[in-house]
């Protein structure tokens, strides 16, 4: 995203700028066939990397470098642009947004503005593609955040290598990517959200094109220094090498997934970078023609604009959709182009061409933080007196550490809702046992596994349990798979080290095995859990565990299907019903939810003792309208979780399921909390 100032122009790294841009375009708008567009955000740093070099290296040979015209320049690059764009999203969330998520885009701006976006994106989504990641307007200012960060240190420490030991910067550069990238590989082991979002980890991509322009002496760059057009070497392989280049990116495009990045993975988008950037541009190259075609260059000098408004105008076209459902889908994707073009054309070039851009910057920052602190201070006060007091006990039933159930976005959720103070000697118990309630006999009748949707319905089932005289045994936290893996996967969550979590999964299945419950009940937020083998792998060892028992208890499974999504961003379900006087709305990813639905009862058929529990027809109207409220009882805490009133309309059919499956205890009660 770096300008190309005072080296020679080369139309193929324009070429470059515009495959990464439109990668991650694609993939912010659902492209599943490519599910590694992301990625176009690893190709523009390298690329950054390599120009800033070049113009520093340039002007430096020309005793013309000064610190001063290095951070006005990125000023004229960066802000101009910058400011625009977060001025109309501000405006256009103050309409679109309700509550919290209001509150929250004036955070967001204030964080960009401050170069710490990614930072507060880490706070706010944790994973980059976790659903809460996809509500965030400014979600995409963590890469310039980044890109900033490094050339507030780096152009002092490049200054200190040409004045200490010139001859020696390509040196230094790639011990800085090589200390970088190692770090990255090991955070990402354990931490990825924490890789995906910091400097340390992600420099090394800058500064493998910063390496480039070093090793290339990018302040000679001409035409003739051109790789593939001077002599020596080996200029025959450079088209090929090129070739390669692009080969990698586009295939980091269609098979590097989500799962693990960065880590080594953003090895293949950084080296296809390197290649095409260094090996491109000799005449008759298949890559300088592709890349230099006059449409892919145009894509490439928008591209900066088109990163810029893309995400903003998804996010917050999703937001407007929900409240105005006559928009159409195809709106968004055309807006993104057109506000591109235009904010390129009255904004950004213009823009670059000041000489001094402060007087027309500093008005426009500080406009931009008086809107943002407006929206992030300003609180709008709802009156939810005339409803019955919303409950959620899940903090009673977690097994995670005290303190780590509301990260984040989760704070405006329990803005007002009834929530009782948590037991005492919890502490621990996510390396332990889980959270036992004894109403039957020694052995354990009902475990619960899941996130905080079997924290939903973790009230009602204590309750059935206490009075059918169970034992039953809560495993359950917030944004934890709703299985475990098999075998135990080393990651890290709220308040576990990847070490910890590893003891939390493998002590899950130790519960199976030695306690053999008569039914395990497993609830999730399941268009968020991705439905693949790890479901089916671990039905395959319930039963293997099943048919090795020596005992003649057999472990019967129970799914739950999760109640009706609706849409509701920035307020919970009490604050919103106070803004209308309707008691339904119109289902949210109806269609993910059928289909995770469907998935979920081939599985059953295809284990035995497995169970389905159907829930989605007592939470809709006959018109298939999801019921959000019952008289004064608001029957969800959010879009997708329930309150105690709502989990209670399911009360009599999770008996009904569980009384089946069990029937009464297994053996006479023993003390406990009757």
């Amino acid at each position: 995203m770096a300008e190309i100032g005072s080296i020679r122009y080369r139309p193929e790294i324009d070429g470059l700028r515009a495959l990464a841009v439109l990668g991650v375009i694609a993939f912010h708008l659902g492209a599943t066939w490519l599910p590694g567009g992301f990625v176009g955000v690893d190709v523009f740093f390298v690329i950054s990397g390599y120009l800033i070099t070049g113009i520093i290296l340039k002007e430096h040979s020309a005793h013309a470098f000064t610190l001063k015209n290095f951070w006005l320049r990125r000023v004229r690059r960066i802000l101009p642009a910058m400011l625009l764009m977060l001025l109309a999203a501000l405006a256009a969330g103050y309409f679109i947004l309700l509550g919290a998520d209001r509150a929250s885009l004036g955070w967001q701006s204030i964080s960009a503005i401050l170069l710490s976006a990614n930072t507060l994106m880490w706070q706010l989504a944790g994973n980059y593609w976790a659903p809460s990641a996809g509500k965030l307007p400014l979600l995409h200012t963590w890469s310039l955040s980044i890109e900033e960060q490094f050339y507030l240190i780096y152009p002092l420490l490049i200054m200190v290598c040409l004045r200490r030991f010139p001859k020696r910067l390509p040196l230094c550069l790639a011990a800085i990517l090589t200390l970088s990238l190692a770090a990255c590989i090991q955070v990402t082991f354990g931490y990825s959200s924490a890789a995906f979002y910091s400097l340390t980890t992600r420099a090394w991509e800058l500064a493998a094109g910063c390496f480039l322009a070093a090793s290339g002496r990018a302040q000679d760059l001409e035409a003739k220094d051109v790789p593939g057009v001077g002599t020596g070497g080996f200029p025959s392989l450079y088209p090929s090498l090129a070739m390669l280049g692009l080969g990698l990116i586009a295939a980091s495009f269609f098979v590097v997934n989500t799962e693990g990045f960065p880590g080594y993975k953003a090895c293949l988008p950084v080296l296809g970078s390197m290649l095409v950037i260094q090996f491109a541009g000799s005449d008759g190259c298949p890559v300088t023609s592709f890349l230099g075609f006059s449409l892919m260059r145009f894509f490439g000098k928008i591209s900066y604009s088109l990163y810029l408004w893309h995400w903003p105008v998804i996010v917050l076209g999703r937001a407007a959709r929900v409240r105005w459902e006559n928009i159409p889908a195809w709106l968004c994707p055309a807006l993104i182009p057109v506000l591109a073009m235009a904010a390129y054309y009255a904004v950004e070039r213009p823009g670059r061409r000041l000489r001094n851009p402060l007087p027309f910057v500093l008005p426009g920052l500080g406009a931009v933080i008086v809107v943002s602190a407006c929206l992030a201070l300003i609180k709008t006060n709802y009156n939810t007196s005339k409803f019955a007091p919303t409950v959620w006990l899940g903090d009673s039933y977690t097994v995670a550490p005290p303190g780590t159930t509301a990260p984040g976005p989760w704070n405006y959720v329990f803005d007002g809702i009834t929530m009782p103070p948590r037991q005492v000697g919890y502490s621990n118990v996510m390396l332990r046992t889980g959270i036992v309630k004894r109403y039957g006999g020694e052995n354990v009748d009902v475990l619960v596994f899941g996130d905080s949707h079997a924290l939903m319905w973790a009230p009602v089932i204590d309750e059935i349990s206490q009075e059918s005289r169970l034992t039953v045994d809560f495993d359950a936290a917030s944004e934890v798979d709703p299985v475990p893996s098999i075998p135990p996967k080393r990651y890290a969550i709220a308040g576990l080290s990847p070490d910890e979590f590893v003891t939390f999964e493998s002590n899950r299945m130790s519960l199976i095995r030695e306690r053999h419950p008569r039914l395990i009940v497993i609830a999730s937020r399941w268009t968020s859990y991705g439905l693949d083998k790890k479901l089916n792998r671990f039905l395959e060892e319930v039963s293997k565990i099943n048919r090795l028992s020596e005992t003649n208890q057999q472990s019967e499974v129970l799914i739950v299907e999760d109640p009706p999504e609706w849409a509701v961003d920035g307020m919970n379900g009490p604050q919103f019903c106070c803004t209308t006087s309707a008691t339904t709305r119109k289902p949210y990813q109806l269609i993910s939810q059928l289909t995770v639905n469907a998935m979920l009862h081939t599985a059953a058929r295809n284990f035995d003792r497995v169970h389905i529990l159907e829930t989605a027809d007592l939470y809709t109207t006959k018109g298939g309208m999801v019921k959000i409220r019952e008289g004064d009882a608001v029957l969800y805490l959010d879009g997708n979780h329930l309150s105690l009133a709502g989990a209670r309309l399911a009360k009599e059919r999770i008996r009904s399921a569980i009384t089946n499956l069990v029937g009464g205890p297994s053996s006479p009660a023993n003390g406990g909390n009757r």
